[in-house]
């Protein structure tokens, strides 16, 4: 019998949510969502659940039925399990008239050997002090809708300063996002991405990363749109 490849499976279930399962089995539930943002909630469950900060799209964590208590806006080493979290303080905030959004949490952590991270609602670029704190890192969640975040020149820009292997975009407008949440497209990072990153687009809302995926890119970093 063949040994199970080591890695994890990301599963996205829509704006800035993303259920992580390693192949050991722990699972992170990450800014789970309430119903006014548009998509529908589902029966989360796992080990933990983080949020990124409190508001209704990242903070429902009561909604995640899980093995450890919840973790939302936490800043420092912390330990879940057999995983080490460290969330860093970000910027919510876009412009300096925004500044009541106040910070959010950025979370890396290792999962059976994938070196990953959560951008939450980040609104600027990266100081040097942040970076050093995130890198590095193979699969990178991060905001490309603007207006709340990170636009897309403003994401592509944050990509190249934490130089992941392969970019989840989040945190942008579907078919499921209320009207009143004005956000922009997938379709709008990816024009200002530059031409020479690859696009994978998965047909369903889950793709498994590990060495053997990573080890087969054609560039780094890779856009990978995984479908809510």
């Amino acid at each position: 019998m063949e040994a199970q490849q080591r890695g994890v499976t990301v599963l996205y279930s829509g704006h800035a949510c993303f259920t992580i399962k390693g192949s050991s089995g722990f699972t992170v539930v990450v800014d789970p969502f309430d119903k006014s943002i548009g998509y529908p909630v589902p029966e989360w469950t796992g080990d933990v659940a983080l949020g990124t900060h409190k508001h209704f799209d990242h903070g429902n964590v009561s909604a995640v039925k899980a093995k450890y208590p919840p973790h939302v806006e936490e800043y420092g080493e912390f330990t879940v399990g057999p995983v080490r979290f460290f969330g860093v303080k970000v910027p919510h905030w876009t412009k300096p008239e925004n500044q009541n959004r106040g910070d959010v949490a950025a979370y890396r952590w290792e999962q059976d050997g994938v070196k990953l991270c959560h951008l939450g609602d980040l609104g600027q670029l990266l100081t040097a002090d942040q970076i050093k704190a995130i890198k590095p890192v193979d699969v990178l969640f991060v905001p490309v809708g603007g207006n709340y975040t990170l636009g897309p020149k403003e994401a592509v820009e944050v990509i190249k300063q934490l130089d992941p292997q392969v970019v989840i975009p989040m945190h942008y407008k579907t078919s499921y996002t209320d009207p009143k949440i004005a956000l922009g497209t997938v379709g709008e990072f990816l024009t200002a991405a530059p031409k020479d990153w690859d696009v994978e687009r998965e047909a369903g809302n889950f793709h498994f990363f590990g060495p053997e995926v990573f080890d087969k890119l054609k560039s780094h970093p890779t856009i990978w749109i995984i479908n809510p």
